[in-house]
């Protein structure tokens, strides 16, 4: 009989739980290890791979899904279940993609419209009519503007010039594009902005994705007590205190 819910004990301290770190946080955390190695790694043989087989973005949540019948025939496969997590991390409230941000240097190796650089979205998906008339689909940033002292020369290759709410779109476009900051002689970056260092680490993972299922599971309750486990005495002892507090303990009151 389980006296106080597997929820509840997962908490974190300061939301009255025992700070206890759920499986499937930590299974999560370290699958998304995973993305980490693969943005910040260098052109090593295994990433050259994934690129190979998944395409450039590897087919991680920072470029166009992959098509349905490439998606079908790649499922099972260890690197697929790697990419997937996203959609599990998504309903528990964590935007993986967004959480890496990427630092797009000279824009030598990021491509314009495809990749996630400026935003949320794809420019692709932001500005679809300006990338319906565009030529060239794939080009990289530095095909499309070159980076000056102080100004962006822009260079655009369109099927048909830009007309009413296309020419609208160019205007937003553009000015997007100068209020972002170039490195003009770096190569891209990634970083991770749940860190004060910008490095990944599983434990910051899990703190967050602990810290969402405290607020889902206390946002419709009284303000939780913290837990205070007095690290002088045995740690049975502090549990003990903890469930008595909690009215969880097997006295012959609460089993009646």
């Amino acid at each position: 009989m389980a006296w106080v819910k597997w929820d509840q004990i997962t908490l974190p301290y300061e939301s009255g739980g025992l700070n206890v770190c759920p499986l499937k946080f930590k299974n999560l955390a370290l699958l998304a290890k995973w993305w980490w190695r693969f943005l910040s790694g260098d052109n090593v043989l295994w990433i050259r791979i994934i690129k190979s087989i998944y395409g450039i973005g590897g087919g991680l949540g920072f470029t166009s899904s992959l098509p349905e019948n490439k998606l079908k025939k790649l499922s099972g496969r260890t690197w697929s279940n790697i990419f997937k997590i996203e959609n599990t991390l998504t309903k528990l409230g964590c935007n993986l993609s967004n959480s890496f941000v990427k630092d797009v240097g000279n824009g030598a190796d990021t491509r314009f419209w495809i990749d996630k650089w400026l935003g949320d979205v794809p420019l692709k998906d932001a500005f679809p009519r300006l990338f319906r008339l565009e030529s060239f689909k794939d080009v990289p940033i530095t095909n499309r503007l070159q980076v000056a002292d102080s100004s962006l020369a822009f260079s655009w290759a369109w099927s048909s010039k830009p007309r009413w709410r296309t020419a609208d779109e160019l205007t937003s476009l553009t000015a997007a594009i100068s209020l972002h900051k170039f490195s003009k002689n770096s190569s891209s970056s990634w970083t991770w902005k749940h860190h004060a260092n910008g490095l990944f680490s599983t434990c910051s993972l899990v703190q967050m994705l602990n810290s969402i299922a405290a607020e889902k599971l206390c946002s419709n309750s009284q303000p939780p007590n913290p837990t205070d486990l007095n690290p002088f005495i045995p740690q049975k002892i502090g549990i003990f205190v903890w469930r008595a507090k909690l009215d969880r303990l097997p006295v012959r009151v609460a089993l009646d």
